[in-house]
């Protein structure tokens, strides 16, 4: 199939001619029947097949396009259209892209992304580039129902520009075919990378069958034209791409890669029986048969028999072998908008009018089994209008109506089920499809499973049936499986599986020893991940995100001056240093410049030019390579002859590009562990359900034998001095072999050996490796050291027929087939004390005068070091040069050119003290004797260092190791780049250790004295102990010179020098026999960091523990802090610059990192901070209950000076936090909260009310602000609006006795933590909330025994009687939000964890349905920075005590006995029961009634505040008569007022509005510390009479209600929906406002009518009142009158009538006819 290269003339027969003929002479025979090796031939024309073929690859068109070319097709009699969604670019993707190759499982989210960036690279579509899986389905349903079945073709291996691009985004090298002389092909991949064969043969098998199961009978995989855009004017064995394969001896590889993609098509479509297609001019090209036979169920579609110097084989010679023919002639090509001067549309016209259907390309012509007529779109970037697409469809017509006696009428297909969605697929959370059958007959219609478990089927007439008659049916899932769904129409019945499923939940199938990745965009789940069975998989997540790439489009032409990307061949870009970056973010754009005197690339002033083998940069113009641009490529040289010009040393293709968004993603790595296993896990809001299968990959390493191999970089190493023993081969005997821990590579190889690189040298065993020979096998070649391009492996074993090894991590993978197997050595070196450190090379120490071997390129020095946990240096700098330092001569010659050296290789070891945690480099220079080309012993070196956030000097370092990395510890000088930059130079490693945890070890502990003691850092000292020695305490061991003084603190002192403080040249002599020392300055210690490394805190004192085994150094915050504000709600704070003293933001940037000005967002100890420079704020949100004071850094810079600005935070003594706090587990173990209300039993849900509030901010409190300004503790007007749920919203759960099932293996809990002395679990009460079971622990641990345990029962359904007595109602809707359905208190003040468990009981279960639910709304934490901070007294907060009222009314204690706190209440409750009536923890009033009480008189109370809020309305609270609350209290959440009262003065509180009052407790603060309890005082024989009626008042019924003389309330009449209704409301002149469903309305207009006849007519007068609102339906609304004192009427009833719209009533009488 020609899709780019021109066709020479070539002799035809006149099709009438050959038509006649064949009328006559042939016989019919079915063109599907198996044949011999004879010519095929067809049954007749009735069964030949008529195909119609759309470039749908190259160019992106729509659904509706595709079906316009349907209909044309359709009507012309065609039997198929053939869809090319794979050539060149791939436009259609599966919903699940996820390739495994290789070993490897190519996440889907990859794939996807990597194909989706190769269709861009070779056209840009725009908004839209790919069709989707559901447009596919619609497509191939829509085409069944115009009788056109659908062929797909997906052509490898050539034509696939965007999948070789997908591979290199994948991390694959070298995929694409290259050759010398003729470059790379940019759409044919090389045969000999076994990578990219087996990832390419696995895509096409997705897409295989994904078609098959979709009916398909045939699949196209094209397999033409191998890498012509290189090889097209290739002349050997019959030239192109097929004849260099032919000649180099791989055209076998393809006749083996065409039959393997044949079986793929003929096993996965065996359902329908599907037969592979394939173009002609690869198979036996040039007739070559001696390279292997193909498949003879290949049907070849024949377009052409040659051209020039490409020769395929002839029609007849294929169909000899035994191939059927399709004619695809290509006197029938068009190419659209006529892009390829060969197939215009004039040539497309002339030979569908004159060329026959059966006339084959070439002569001799074998009869065809079918025609194909070819569109093609070579320039994508043609415009696809309606003139092009009357053409197309006008060549469709033509060639029909010129061949009828083949176009013949196309039976109608069996019926089948269709669904709507063209999916079988449905969502379990409500996913739905209507069926039908495709022939729109009545059916009955039956499901099986038919209990509805899995789908259940409505229709109109039947709401719920499992056997339904209709034409349509409507299926809806219920839960997740399979279900079969059958219609049966008269005696034929039609059968589909629907399929239901979670789109949260992704099947993971990964076989052990094997990585499954996939990829989530624009999300961080690092912090995300659920519990799961670690020994089954191990789960990793990792997070990067970096700038957008860029999208280049090459292109065909270049212009002086214009800038362009260029891009190498294997898919990389130049930078402006002319370096080749995978990254396209980094790429830099390149300037033309052509003129007189050349053609050069410039870049920011630099021209690019060619030296010593390599692409570099010069200044200089006339120093630039001259360039030049010759068919979409720039070279660096050329030549001519008389065939013209030859170009070479290509550079790259140039192309125009646009900058993308930055891109973030999480990458999701499951690593198979135990086989025959599942686990299941929540990342983020999808569960991963993993099975872990026993089946090595397809390409594992399968021999018997392995063989290790020992190299110290390239050089071999060997066992013996006499050069034997380089490698070692181990078989499936050996011992160990195949046994499940395998045999540790320790055991095998030789810890001490022996290499020859420079002499003899002992060299030592440091790691093993498994390279990936392919790509980085290590041999003795000059430079080659792949000690870096590995994994890291410590044991191999032979297991389920392949070859294991085990990485660092503990976990097994397989070995493929072309992997090494390597044991690396390394040189012993002495620079380090408390570890071994290995290295490559070896130089000279410092005791001496180097030896001058440089050949006057002079010398360079590498130390190495290491650094304890707090810092400290080991050797100390100064000692740095004279004992740790080796040197080295600066310069290696290396293939005759003098290269600057790296540092080679720098490997320390974990020992049984030390482990390494990581490893950096700084460089340094020489201090004296530059110009010297050896250094001497007096010689130092100055290490470059930076100032920390603190203003303290700590080393300018480059991480380049990180104990996170899973490999061995270990600095590569040529892989990380680390090279000296000029003689007299240095670099300096630091190692940092952490002590190996043991019993014996000392321990340093650093104590924040602010935050209650807080250790923020600790670290073990590791200390020599042998069986028998006494153990190593402090107290003994810790020394000043040579005097111990362990026995001498505490030291109280900060003060240097003071007696009482610790010497800083205090030590202890560690294991390594190093003196060493204790770091005071925090800012400097390597694992702190975040407020306490900001310099805000200073050292106070120091001392051992009791049993001597631990210092204690501590700390606590300066005085010369900012600013501090009271934080007594969970919301975010937002502070103004103007409080941290910034006052002219607009010339300064304010960050929090003093060396990183863009640094706006930080997490902290207790929150995350973020920088607002257009608002000029800085926001602090909590994500942990605050218990201590904290301090908010930020650092001003104005460009030349960087001043540290902080405030500070500290919670109040109360504080109220939102239920996102607490930590939620389901029933089924996973920790997530669903979204939807539906997400059954035992799933803990997030529901709202309407009102939620997002984005909302507390009130910023300054401690010791102006006090008529502040708002009292416990009290925000953020929270005056929560009438229902606190913030709108909280988590709910509901439980039944049933909850155990499918996997739900433990009642749901909600967890929280925090510090202080009790706690009030915030709840929704109503008549559907049933029990919670509470445990509190002490400290973090959710494990041991409680120190409290709890049993509440949370069910309340009460209502007033008519005689105004509370009553239980079951069916009452009278729910209490923001209740405190439990109160903790009198915890001794410590850290705490609650566990909140919603567990089903009969016993709690009043609300007869068999479960009950449970809201968690919010918690109120007491005391959080301790009980008595004397802190608050600057608010008149100070040591607060609380009494809660109902307790103090009722004469005792609400708690029931037997340790459970009981809500639910008698039925008729009095005065002396009341403790027993409702939520015991509250005291409610209802309209017109009150309470009364005296606080006992204290001259040291500050103030009197109460508990308060309304959970069921707007309340009034009057406080001795007067309104307390301005406008009443709407809020649910209970917020403290201050009562403005005093000790000793009697105070009534009533309530004279609509809803419930709900009052909690008196809190009470105090100037002072007081020294008793306060209690309420004892009230007087009146007091007493007047407090007992005030109290019997909560049971009386309620204030009659107000009659006025004159109530009516009328609707409009003949209201329509959707018009405007009036609701007109006469009244009396008492009436001065009217309530509307709970709407107040206290406008009105006075008027006037006279009443009677007569004389006795009299005037009146009476006021109106308006309502209005939209008609929808006919309702009842509830109208009441309120009079002056606020009281209200009865409540009458107006019914709103409303009429259908206009719309609605046509509709109504006509919708029946349609």
């Amino acid at each position: 199939m020609n899709q780019t290269q021109t066709r020479s003339l070539r002799k035809k027969v006149l099709s009438l001619i050959l038509a006649v003929v064949m009328a006559v002479s042939l016989l019919p025979i079915s063109a599907f029947a198996s044949g011999d090796s004879k010519a095929s031939t067809t049954a007749s024309t009735d069964e030949f097949v008529r195909i119609f073929h759309l470039d749908c690859g190259r160019k992106y068109f729509s659904v509706d396009q595709i079906k316009d070319l349907i209909d044309a097709a359709s009507a012309s009699n065609y039997t198929h259209v053939e869809l090319a969604i794979g050539n060149d670019a791939l436009r259609f993707l599966l919903d699940d892209m996820s390739v495994t190759a290789n070993g490897t499982t190519y996440s889907s989210e990859k794939v996807k992304t990597g194909i989706q960036t190769g269709n861009k690279a070779y056209y840009n579509a725009g908004s839209v580039n790919e069709l989707t899986q559901s447009e596919m389905d619609t497509i191939i349903s829509y085409a069944k129902g115009k009788n056109i079945s659908i062929i797909p073709l997906l052509n490898s291996p050539g034509h696939m520009d965007a999948i070789i691009d997908c591979m290199e985004t994948l991390g694959m090298s070298n995929v694409a075919f290259s050759a010398n002389w003729y470059g790379t092909s940019a759409r044919t991949i090389d045969l000999n990378n076994t990578q990219a064969v087996a990832f390419t043969q696995a895509l096409v098998k997705k897409y295989v069958e994904y078609f098959a199961g979709k009916g398909c009978e045939y699949f196209n995989m094209g397999a033409d034209e191998y890498a012509n855009d290189k090889l097209g004017k290739y002349t050997g064995s019959g030239g192109a791409g097929f004849g260099y394969l032919i000649d180099e001896g791989n055209y076998s590889k393809f006749v083996t890669y065409v039959n393997n993609l044949a079986a793929i098509i003929k096993d996965a479509g065996k359902s329908t029986n599907m037969k592979p297609i394939a173009f002609n001019d690869g198979i036996y090209y040039n007739k070559n048969t001696t390279s292997g036979t193909f498949d003879a169920d290949i049907i070849v579609s024949y377009w052409t028999s040659g051209y020039g110097n490409y020769t395929p084989a002839s029609a007849s010679f294929l169909a000899n072998k035994g191939h059927k023919i399709i004619n695809t002639n290509d006197a029938w090509y068009y190419v659209l908008n006529n892009a390829n001067s060969s197939y215009t549309y004039s040539h497309a016209l002339s030979g569908v009018k004159g060329t026959a259907v059966t006339d084959v390309p070439g002569s001799n012509d074998p009869t065809p089994m079918g025609c194909m007529l070819a569109f093609w779109c070579d320039e994508p970037s043609a415009q696809y209008n309606d003139t092009e697409a009357k053409n197309v469809k006008g060549l469709i017509s033509t060639l029909a109506a010129n061949n009828e006696s083949y176009f013949t009428t196309v039976s109608p297909a069996e019926p089948e089920i269709l669904t709507s969605t063209g999916s079988t697929t449905l969502d379990v959370n409500g996913g739905s499809t209507t069926l039908s059958v495709s022939d729109g007959a009545e059916a009955t219609w039956t499901v099986d499973p038919s209990d509805g478990s899995v789908i259940k089927l409505i229709s109109a007439s039947n709401a719920d049936g499992d056997s339904i008659t209709g034409s349509r049916v409507e299926a809806v899932a219920t839960g997740k499986g399979t279900a079969t769904i059958t219609a049966t129409v008269g005696t034929k019945t039609y059968t589909m599986k629907l399929t239901v499923a979670d789109p949260n939940e992704v099947p993971v199938e990964v076989p052990a020893g094997s990585d499954w990745t996939t990829t989530v965009k624009d999300v961080d789940l690092r912090n995300q991940v659920g519990d799961y069975d670690e020994s089954v998989a191990k789960v990793k997540v990792s997070y990067d995100k970096k700038d957008g790439g860029i999208t280049v489009t090459p292109v065909t032409s270049v212009s002086s001056g214009t800038a362009y990307y260029i891009r190498s061949n294997d898919g990389k870009y130049l930078d402006k240093d002319a370096n080749w970056v995978a990254d396209s973010a980094s790429a830099a754009q390149w300037t033309w410049d052509s003129s007189w005197d050349g053609s050069y690339l410039s870049c920011d002033g630099s021209y690019l030019r060619y030296s010593s083998g390599k692409w570099t940069t010069t200044s200089r113009y006339y120093s630039a390579t001259q360039l030049y641009f010759d068919n979409g490529m720039f070279y660096g040289s050329r030549s001519w002859d008389w065939n013209g010009y030859t170009y070479s040393n290509p550079l790259g293709q140039p192309g125009s590009g646009t900058k993308a968004d930055p891109v973030s993603a999480s990458t999701i790595t499951i690593t198979g562990v135990t086989a025959g296993q599942e686990t299941t896990v929540k990342i983020g809001d999808v569960t991963y359900r993993i099975k872990v299968t026993d089946k090595a990959p397809d390409n594992a390493m399968t021999a018997s034998t392995i063989n290790l191999e020992y190299w110290i970089t390239n050089f071999e190493v060997y066992e013996t001095q006499s050069k034997t023993g380089h490698t070692k081969t181990i078989t499936t005997s050996t011992d160990g072999a195949t046994a499940d821990e395998g045999i540790a590579i320790t055991d095998i190889a030789p810890d001490h050996a022996y290499s020859f690189f420079d002499g003899t040298k002992d060299v030592y065993y440091w790691q093993a490796m498994r390279l990936d020979k392919d790509n980085h096998e290590q041999t003795n070649a000059s430079g080659d050291d792949e000690t870096s391009n590995g994994t890291t492996l410590t044991h191999i074993r032979y297991h389920s027929g392949a070859w294991q090894y085990k990485k660092v991590d503990g976990t097994w993978h397989y070995f493929v087939s072309t992997d090494q197997l390597v044991a690396y050595y390394l040189q012993k070196t002495k620079v380090t004390q408390e570890i071994d450190t290995y290295m490559k090379d070896w130089g000279y120490d410092t005791s001496k005068t180097t030896d001058n071997t440089s050949g006057g390129k002079g010398q360079v020095a590498l130390t190495v070091a290491v650094v304890y946990p707090d810092g400290t240096v080991s050797p100390a700098e100064g000692s740095m040069y004279s004992s740790s330092t080796v040197i080295y001569n600066f310069q290696l010659k290396q293939n005759g050119t003098w290269v600057n050296r790296d540092i080679g290789i720098v490997a320390p070891k974990n020992n049984s003290d030390y482990n390494i945690a990581k490893i950096t480099v700084t460089d340094g220079k020489r201090d004296s004797n530059a110009d010297e080309n050896v250094w001497y012993t007096n010689d130092s070196i100055s290490w470059n260092k930076k100032t920390n956030v603190a203003g303290e000097e700590w080393y300018d370092e480059t991480e380049v190791w990180n104990k996170s990395s899973g490999t061995t510890p270990m600095v590569n000088g040529k892989t990380s780049n680390i090279t000296w930059s000029a003689k007299n130079t240095a670099k300096l490693v630091l190692i940092y250790l952490e002590p190996v945890e043991k019993e014996t070890n000392l321990n340093v502990q650093y104590i924040d004295l602010n935050a209650n003691n807080y250790v923020f850092h600790s670290y073990q000292v590791a200390m020599k102990y042998n069986q028998g020695d006494d153990v190593p305490t402090f107290t003994k061991a810790l020394m000043q010179g040579n005097t111990v003084i362990g026995d001498k603190g505490p030291w109280n002192s900060n003060v240097v020098g003071n007696a009482n403080y610790l010497p800083d040249e205090a030590y202890v002599t560690n294991s390594s026999n190093t003196k060493q020392t204790f770091r005071k300055d925090i800012t400097t210690i390597p694992e702190i960091n975040g407020i306490y490394a900001s310099g805000l805190y200073k050292y106070m004192k120091a001392d051992i523990s009791k049993d001597g085994k631990t210092l204690r150094l501590y700390y606590d915050l300066n005085a010369t802090g900012g600013k501090t504000f009271v934080v007594d709600f969970g919301l975010p704070v937002e502070i103004p610059f103007d409080d941290f003293g910034i006052k002219n933001a607009s010339n300064v940037t304010v960050s929090f990192d003093a060396t990183d000005t863009k640094k706006t967002e930080r997490t902290g100890n207790y929150g995350v901070g973020k920088i607002d420079m257009t608002a000029q704020t800085v926001t602090y949100t909590l994500y942990k209950t605050l218990d201590a004071k904290t301090p908010i850094p930020v650092y001003v810079s104005d460009g030349t000076s960087t001043l540290m600005r902080s405030v500070n935070i500290i919670p109040a003594t109360s504080v109220y936090y939102e239920d996102s706090f607490a930590t939620f587990t389901n029933a089924d173990g996973t920790k997530n909260v669903a979204q939807v209300d539906n997400a059954g039993k035992g799933i803990w849900t997030k529901v709202t009310d309407g009102t939620t509030q997002t984005n909302v901010n507390q009130a910023l409190e300054e401690l010791g602000g102006t006090t008529n300004t502040k708002n009292v503790y416990g009290y925000d007007p953020a929270y005056v609006g929560s009438s229902k749920f606190s913030m709108g919203s909280a988590t709910k759960v509901t439980v039944a006795a049933d909850t155990y099932k499918e996997g739900k293996t433990q009642w749901p809990t909600a967890t929280f933590s925090f510090k202080g002395t009790g706690f009030d679990v915030i709840s929704l009460t109503d008549n559907t909330s049933g029990a919670i079971f509470v445990d509190v622990y002490k400290g973090t641990a959710t494990s041991g025994d409680s120190v409290k345990s709890y049993a509440v029962n949370n069910y309340y359904s009460y209502k007033q009687n008519e005689n105004g007595q509370w009553v239980v109602s079951k069916d009452g809707n009278n729910a209490l939000y923001q209740i405190p359905v439990m109160k903790v208190s009198g915890l001794d003040y410590g850290e705490y964890t609650a566990v909140i468990r919603v567990a089903y009981s009969s016993f709690f279960d009043q609300t007869t349905k068999n479960e009950y639910n449970f809201w968690l709304d919010a918690i109120r934490v007491y005391d959080p920075m301790g009980k008595d901070n004397a802190t608050y007294g600057q608010d008149n907060e100070g040591y607060p005590q609380y009494i809660k009222l109902r307790d103090s009314l009722v004469g005792g204690t609400a708690t029931a006995k037997d340790g459970s706190v009981f809500i639910d209440g008698a039925d008729k409750a009095t005065i002396d029961q009341y403790k027993n009536g409702g939520p015991n923890n509250e005291v409610y009033l209802a309209y017109g009634q009150a309470i009364s009480f005296t606080v006992a008189e204290n001259k040291d109370i500050a103030t009197i505040q109460i508990g308060a809020k309304a959970p069921n309305g707007t309340a009034n609270m009057t406080v001795n008569n007067t309104e307390a609350v301005n406008g009443g209290i709407s809020t649910a959440t209970e917020m403290y007022y201050k009562l403005d009262v005093q000790p000793g003065q009697q105070v009534t509180i009533s309530n004279t509005g609509g809803g419930i009052l709900s009052l909690t407790n008196l809190k009470i603060t105090f100037n002072s510390k007081p020294n008793t309890t306060v209690t309420l005082a004892a009230l007087s024989d009146e007091d007493q009479a007047n407090a007992v009626a005030q109290v019997r008042a909560l049971f009386a019924a309620p204030a009659e209600p107000f009659n006025p003389d004159r109530f009516d309330a009328s609707w409009s009449r003949n209201v329509r929906k959707g018009e405007t209704a009036k609701l007109t409301v006469k009244t009396s002149e008492d009436v001065e406002a009217i309530t509307v469903n709970g709407e107040t309305i206290d406008s009105f207009t006075e008027r006037h009518e006279r009443t009677g006849w007569g004389w006795w007519a009299k005037t009146v007068t009476y006021r109106e009142f308006i309502y209005t609102t939209t008609a929808d339906v006919t309702r009842d609304y509830t109208v009441c009158a309120v009079n002056a004192a606020g009281v209200r009427s009865e409540e009458k009833t107006a019914t709103l009538t409303v009429r259908p719209s206009v719309r609605d009533w046509l509709h109504g009488i006509f919708g029946k006819w349609f």
